[in-house]
């Protein structure tokens, strides 16, 4: 008796294969019956979770049994901070993915031949929109649209067209100086449960457990922006806001072992500038 679910591994055959293999008429293990066995070997290593077999042979009768249960968690913490400067009530954009090519229509020839495809190119990554109005009261209007989009992938296996996933947010806020807002979110869950079984066998209460195969996935999807607006109103503001990005990028590159930070290199060589001034490090007592 062996049951096989589709896409479970390992094989329940090779199992009760190798079992039959322990045993022969003449007391010598068949080549047939230990290539079984060592097929059955390597699935049982690339399992995970708890496993529980059970396989033997009774006169002609070959019989295999396994239990496999795992539980994964996959945990990721996406995180994009775009910024851009612009003048007041001016529009700023700022894309940082690629443009992906999509056919919009398609004309063939009299013998069905020499196809002639005309494309539209469409943004795809991270996007940002904004155009900053500051007030009398030092506040600032912003009129915002941000983008994360990406290729999900085909539509189907017999087309090529391309599915995209995409969350956007598209508003106006009036934000204080320097302070943070919450311009939306998401909070998306979805749970899909699936259960295989043999007919008639897979029903049958207790026993039934033997013949049917569950699996259960969850998605969950988390997902905030939030927006900080400062007003520059000098150099010294432009100093002050400048310094601290390059000093993070510096100091990333400077992790890295090498004996001069590319960035410094990039502004001396080929900016033919100094570099901003480093804030000070603070003083131990």
């Amino acid at each position: 008796i062996a049951t096989q679910y589709s896409g479970a591994s390992p094989g329940i055959v090779p199992l009760a294969a190798a079992a039959a293999g322990t045993r022969s008429n003449n007391g010598d293990d068949d080549s047939v019956l230990e290539q079984a066995r060592n097929v059955a070997a390597q699935s049982l290593l690339g399992l995970s979770g708890g496993l529980i077999g059970l396989a033997g042979q009774s006169n002609d009768a070959v019989f295999g049994m396994i239990i496999d249960a795992v539980k994964s968690d996959t945990g990721s913490n996406l995180l994009s901070t775009p910024s851009i400067m612009t003048l007041d009530n001016e529009q700023a954009r700022i894309l940082v993915g690629q443009e992906v090519p999509i056919t919009t229509g398609e004309v063939l020839g009299a013998a069905n031949d020499n196809p002639f495809r005309t494309i539209q190119r469409q943004d795809v990554g991270v996007e940002l929109e904004v155009r900053p109005q500051i007030n009398t009261a030092g506040g600032i209007t912003l009129a915002i649209k941000q983008e994360v989009s990406a290729i999900a992938g085909p539509v189907s296996a017999q087309s090529s067209e391309l599915v995209f996933n995409k969350r956007q947010i598209e508003t106006r806020v009036v934000v204080e100086n320097g302070a943070i807002v919450a311009l939306g979110g998401l909070l998306d869950q979805n749970d899909r449960q699936t259960v295989e079984k043999v007919p008639l066998l897979g029903d049958v209460p207790g026993l039934g457990a033997l013949f049917r195969h569950k699996s259960r996935n969850r998605d969950k999807t988390n997902l905030m922006v939030f927006i900080r607006p400062t007003i520059i109103r000098d150099a010294a503001d432009a100093q002050r806001m400048t310094a601290p990005r390059y000093t993070y990028l510096r100091d990333r590159q400077l992790a890295d072992g090498d004996p001069e930070a590319a960035l410094d290199a990039l502004v001396r060589d080929y900016l033919r500038a100094q570099p901003p001034q480093l804030p000070a490090a603070p003083s131990s007592a």
